[in-house]
C-alpha cells in the first residue's frame, strides 16, 4: 500500500491509498474562533460554532500573555461553503470568526 494524501481543490484533501482502502475526502478549512480571557468562554464559543458549523472537530489553547491566560478557539476539518457560511452567520449575531483556508505551500512559493 502507498499512502495517499493529496490536496484537491475545492480545499478538500483526499485520503486513502492507491490500492485497498477506498480514498475519502476531509475538509481543510477551519474557523478561528478568537482568544477569551477564560476556558468557559472559549468553550462556550466552540459549541456555538460547532452547532452553527453542523460539526467540526474542536480545538482549544492556552497561552500566557504576560501575567494572564488567554484561550484560543478554532474549529477545524470544515467545508470552505460551510466555513463561510458559519463565520457569516456567527459575525451577524456579533461573535467572533474568521474562516481559514488550508496553506498552500505552492502558492506561497510563487509569491
Amino acid at each position: 500500500m502507498v499512502p495517499v494524501d493529496a490536496t484537491l481543490p475545492d480545499g478538500q484533501r483526499q485520503v486513502g491509498s492507491e490500492v485497498g482502502l477506498a480514498a475519502r475526502t476531509v475538509p481543510d478549512w477551519s474557523l478561528d474562533l478568537g482568544s477569551y480571557p477564560n476556558r468557559a468562554e472559549a468553550f462556550r464559543a466552540l459549541h456555538i460554532g460547532v452547532r452553527t458549523a453542523g460539526g467540526g472537530v474542536m480545538h482549544l489553547a492556552a497561552a500566557r500573555f504576560h501575567s494572564h491566560i488567554r484561550w484560543h478557539a478554532w474549529i477545524a476539518a470544515v467545508s470552505p461553503a460551510r466555513a463561510r457560511s458559519t463565520c457569516f452567520a456567527m459575525n451577524h449575531y456579533g461573535r467572533a470568526c474568521v474562516a481559514v483556508r488550508p496553506y498552500n505551500s505552492r502558492e506561497f512559493a510563487e509569491r
